[in-house]
């Protein structure tokens, strides 16, 4: 490019510098490479020195014989047509020496000789320079394709081409076999959900799950564990918790779905606050509480005695006083009336012409109206027993708003924290207990949004060997029974597109709570 700074400085006087040359500077004092936009120096040199380019082109500039090496130094040069040519060849032969040692590491040696000893051919740089005319296409190109339309034109073929046509591009391409894949997967991860909720009183026994064990194929080893295994959640009033199960009985998989085969058969219950626990069914009921399911109408009834209903402690104390001093205010004038009906029988009765019509009647209380339709209500509904969760209504109904909510939070956060572990979790979400994020993330890997991932220590001792075959893996992927401490999550790439299918399209106009 500095052919062109030595075409514009024709007939002025320059001092080469070998130091400046050494660094890859222009001897020039206006390069055009100095200016914001080269493009446009290049085009106006061009323009201006055009009969100097013709005179290059045809080879019939004057030569005048220069080498850049014998110049002396600090000497002036004056740049005129006969050494213009042999000048820039001299710096462009100039610096590509400079160049080749650093052009050696990346063409190669042979590449680098080459590049250095083929110069530039400025004659047919300059060829097509003449030949270039920079605003004649500009001017063939508006007259091309400028449109002859109007303004109102313009707006409708616009509107045309920007907004009917993509919307008539656009196909839908339905699925049906992932669409009712999608729903049976929603229909199983919400009837887990109910099914861990609800528990439902039975005489089931362990002698009546024995056929259906046989019919299924286990032998009497397999059972008599499983009779074991129960046998030993009995016997703990609160319930045993799952890891120490499954340090009792080291049965590996075989101790999970054994565990899902009792609590299928309503023998025994997943509960649980800080860690999982198993209850047998005998002692449910100090996990369980029990609601009702209110209609509407029912709903209204019950409404003004919820009202009327005090809501802080000391105003429940207060009211409870107050009922008590009322039943004890009322029952005195009741023994006056019952005294006074004695006395008057006993004076009838001595009288010979008393008859018995002119007794009085026997005042009794009568009951509120309030009181004889809670009883009616309470006596027409059926109790519900169920385990309290964030995402169950007080009713026993499922809130599929919350429990939407609570699984894109946990996701989002094992997402944003990669390799989280589950304890790490537990401190992340202080209003869920421990055992509802476990349940949680049991539902995203049902969904296949994660995969938990258990990390078990080997137990080192003086004559353990490090290099066992026998030995397990260090890391074992689990659902249930794990260790928060040593478990951490993997998130799978298509995690938010699962969840979204099981959410499906909601549009939720109120906040979740």
């Amino acid at each position: 490019m500095h052919f062109f700074c030595a075409l514009d400085a024709l007939g002025e006087a320059i001092t080469i510098s070998q130091s400046r040359l050494e660094q890859f500077d222009c001897p020039f004092t206006n390069c055009i490479m100095r200016s914001g936009n080269y493009l446009n120096a290049v085009e106006r040199i061009a323009h201006e020195q055009r009969p100097i380019l013709r005179q290059l082109v045809a080879d019939a500039l004057p030569s005048q014989q220069f080498v850049l090496e014998s110049h002396p130094a600090g000497t002036p040069l004056t740049v005129t047509n006969a050494n213009l040519l042999p000048f820039a060849q001299q710096l462009e032969a100039f610096w590509r020496e400079k160049q080749q040692a650093m052009e050696l590491k990346d063409l190669g040696k042979t590449l680098a000789e080459r590049t250095q000893h083929k110069l530039t051919d400025w004659r047919s740089i300059c060829a097509e320079l003449l030949d270039d005319e920079p605003h004649a296409w500009e001017t063939e190109r508006v007259q091309e394709y400028e449109p002859a339309l109007n303004k109102e034109e313009r707006a409708r073929a616009q509107d045309v081409f920007v907004v009917h046509l993509p919307t008539i591009g656009i196909k839908v391409v339905e699925q049906p076999e992932g669409k009712q894949t999608i729903d049976s997967l929603r229909t199983s991860v919400l009837d887990k959900v109910l099914k861990t909720t609800y528990w439902q009183y039975t005489e089931n026994s362990f002698e009546s799950l024995r056929p259906k064990l046989q019919e299924s194929g286990y032998d009497d080893r397999a059972i008599r564990h499983m009779e074991d295994i129960l046998y030993h959640i009995e016997k703990h009033t609160l319930g045993v918790k799952g890891l120490e199960l499954r340090k009792i009985f080291p049965l590996g998989d075989f101790l999970l779905e054994t565990l899902h085969l009792l609590a299928d058969h309503n023998l025994i219950k997943r509960v649980g606050i800080v860690s999982v626990m198993y209850v047998h069914k005998n002692h449910i009921r100090n996990w369980v509480v029990h609601t009702f399911h209110i209609k509407r109408l029912e709903r209204e009834k019950v409404q003004p005695m919820v009202a009327a209903a005090p809501g802080t402690l000391q105003a429940v104390v207060g009211h409870k006083r107050k009922l008590e001093a009322q039943e004890t205010s009322s029952s005195v004038p009741e023994k006056r009336v019952k005294l006074m009906e004695q006395l008057s029988t006993e004076s009838e009765s001595d009288e010979p012409g008393g008859s018995a019509s002119k007794r009085p009647k026997r005042i009794t209380r009568k009951e509120p109206s309030l009181e004889v339709a809670n009883a009616t209500l309470e006596a027409t509904r059926d109790a519900i027993a169920m385990r309290p969760q964030p995402w169950i209504r007080v009713n026993a109904s499922l809130n599929r708003r919350v429990l939407d909510r609570w699984l894109g939070a946990v996701l989002s956060e094992c997402i944003a924290r990669v390799g989280c572990t589950v304890h790490s979790l537990f401190l992340r979400f202080l209003h869920l207990v421990p055992v509802d994020v476990m349940f949680l993330l049991e539902l995203l890997h049902d969904l296949g949004c994660i995969q938990l991932m258990e990390m078990r220590p080997h137990k080192v001792h003086v004559e353990s060997l490090l290099d066992d075959e026998h030995e397990d893996g260090d890391e074992q992927p689990v659902t249930e029974l794990y260790d928060p401490m040593q478990t951490y999550v993997q998130v799978h790439g298509n995690a938010i597109g699962r969840l979204t299918n099981f959410i499906g399209l909601k549009k939720y106009s109120t906040e979740f709570i």
